[in-house]
């Protein structure tokens, strides 16, 4: 979802997420796109032309308070121990 539509901002219509197709996208730690928006949620992963291109393990991901917010109940601002 995130990856088609800023292609298509970009102006760039052939990326998609094809059977076949070059795999060139980033993986977040999020429920949604709107929850990787809201949450600026750390990237898990990356890959470029099918060949990952890093990895970030869970422990670097974890670095900010706002990690440890969970997605289904940050909204209503209750606070998961680390």
């Amino acid at each position: 979802m995130i990856t088609i539509n800023a292609a298509r901002l970009l102006g760039l219509e052939q990326y998609a997420l094809d059977v076949g197709g070059p795999a060139t996208l980033v993986l977040f730690d999020a429920v949604s796109g709107a929850d990787a928006v809201a949450r600026l949620s750390p990237a898990v992963t990356g890959w470029k032309n099918g060949r990952q291109t890093f990895l970030r393990p869970a422990s670097l991901r974890a670095t900010t308070p706002k990690s440890r917010w969970s997605a289904g109940i940050a909204a209503l601002g209750v606070w998961r121990s680390a």
